[in-house]
């Protein structure tokens, strides 16, 4: 739904086929476009905002971009997040839809971005740093916490004055990334 920021009515509305009602990522707005993922075997989709119709006009779809709940970053015009069905990286064009590139250096998780790096948190409690490029993710580094092996480390990295906090069911690791 999109609301008038002034009186709060409701502008428009636009059903989602997602049937557990799981809604964890964001949409991302941009232009008057939002991108929006759920997982769970929706499509992404991207959707132009038509004031002038009360409607959003779906403009692309991507079946094998369906983050669930991992994070969707857009940096210089690529849209990166993760499959859930194939269990890797995704990267889309944001104006086609189109695959740009499937890192498989790192593992699908959950990502903050700060200083034009990419902070991960994988599902095998592994933190990496990469920088996103036109090619891919460039490993700068990389290390396990103290939980291993691990499954399913979804908790989203947190950056709060320069100390990295992971958090991993009951424990929470902080790692001092600035100096």
């Amino acid at each position: 739904m999109l609301f008038d920021p002034a009186t709060g009515a409701i502008k428009i509305k636009h059903p989602l086929t997602e049937k557990r009602g799981n809604h964890a990522n964001e949409p991302v707005y941009k232009d008057g476009q939002i991108f929006y993922s759920s997982g769970y075997g929706e499509d992404s989709v991207m959707f132009e905002i038509s004031d002038n119709k009360q409607q959003l006009d779906t403009l692309w779809k991507n079946a094998d971009f369906d983050s669930k709940m991992t994070g969707i970053h857009v940096i210089d015009g690529l849209i990166y997040g993760t499959s859930d069905r194939k269990k890797h990286w995704v990267v889309l064009d944001w104006e086609t839809g189109k695959e740009v590139f499937k890192p498989r250096e790192i593992k699908s998780g959950s990502l903050i971005t700060a200083d034009s790096k990419f902070y991960i948190f994988t599902e095998s409690a592994e933190v990496v740093l990469a920088r996103p490029t036109i090619d891919g993710l460039d490993v700068v580094s990389r290390f396990q916490t103290p939980v291993y092996p691990a499954m399913h480390g979804y908790a989203h990295p947190v950056i709060y004055m320069g100390d990295l906090f992971i958090r991993f069911n009951n424990d929470i690791w902080r790692y001092k990334i600035a100096n």
